[in-house]
């Protein structure tokens, strides 16, 4: 299954929103201040985030938060099927100084 990020910024009411997948039956959790989890009421599984405040709080200039493996893993399968067509010698050569 491919999942998504959905990413929607509200600039009049400063609120960003990231989704992992489709919008599944979930409910919010606070994480820290104006930060809250959504999470999969079935899973448990962090779904995605609610920031409110983004531009007006500070503490938010650097933000830690954590990506879900499903993510990881959808940017490497498409790495992998990116890699499939990128076998010539000639490209070998070139990127060759990096291994």
């Amino acid at each position: 299954m491919n999942r998504k990020m959905n990413i929607y910024y509200d600039a009049e009411s400063d609120y960003l929103e990231i989704r992992f997948g489709e919008v599944t039956e979930s409910h919010y959790e606070k994480i820290a201040a104006d930060i809250f989890a959504r999470v999969d009421k079935k899973t448990r599984e962090i779904v995605g985030y609610a920031i409110y405040n983004l531009k007006k709080n500070k503490s938010l200039k650097k933000l830690q938060i954590d990506i879900p493996n499903i993510v990881f893993n959808s940017i490497d399968t498409h790495i992998q099927s990116l890699s499939k067509d990128w076998n010539s010698e000639e490209d070998e050569k070139t990127f060759s100084h990096l291994h």
